[in-house]
């Protein structure tokens, strides 16, 4: 992504790509921003859109924001941008390339297993030579390539359960409203009989 001379915002797209038998129902990754830089919101693009899944995303520690995309549904996600992150240029002094990085990447398909992937960061291209290729951790070199773990696994499969669980529980409730709604209307119609 470019950012031109005495450019405020940036819309950063997040895409993903699968092969043709892979099907990924929730995403969960922390996003590495440039000091000097602001994420200000995100929003699901259309593949997120399509799938009918949410995102949602809070700072846990100075540019570094946790998100997670998923949905009160198992679909799968296709192929495609699935996020827009908007971030604001707080420091005009930053040049030449910043890298995003997306750390703690975890992929689950719709029962909630892990899906290894592989990431590549992103750039922001700011005016003039000098660039940053980590601006957050500088005692560890920057990494094109993450393969996600089984025990960062756990904590999107907890959310997808938990959306299975609530899926669950509001068909209970409304088969239970709908059950006790045909009952009161027997009893109504046998009062009915009864008065006769």
């Amino acid at each position: 992504m470019k950012c031109e001379q005495g450019q405020k915002e940036v819309i950063l797209p997040i895409d993903l790509k699968t092969e043709a038998s892979e099907r990924i129902s929730g995403i969960q990754f922390d996003i590495i921003i440039p000091a000097g830089t602001k994420i200000i919101n995100m929003s699901v693009a259309e593949s997120t859109q399509k799938a009918n899944k949410m995102v949602s995303y809070n700072q846990i520690k100075n540019q570094i924001y946790r998100t997670i995309i998923a949905g009160l549904n198992q679909q799968s996600i296709p192929a495609g941008t699935i996020l827009f992150v908007k971030i604001t240029i707080e420091d005009n002094t930053l040049s030449g390339k910043q890298l995003v990085k997306l750390l703690n990447t975890v992929l689950a398909d719709p029962e909630g297993n892990s899906v290894n992937c592989t990431v590549l960061p992103g750039e922001i291209l700011f005016p003039g030579s000098a660039s940053s290729t980590d601006t957050n951790d500088k005692t560890t070199s920057p990494s094109p390539i993450e393969k996600t773990n089984y025990i960062s696994a756990k904590s999107i499969k907890i959310v997808l359960i938990l959306a299975l669980v609530l899926i669950f529980t509001a068909g209970l409730i409304t088969r239970q409203i709908i059950k006790t709604r045909k009952v009161n209307t027997i009893n109504k119609k046998q009062g009915k009989k009864h008065r006769k």
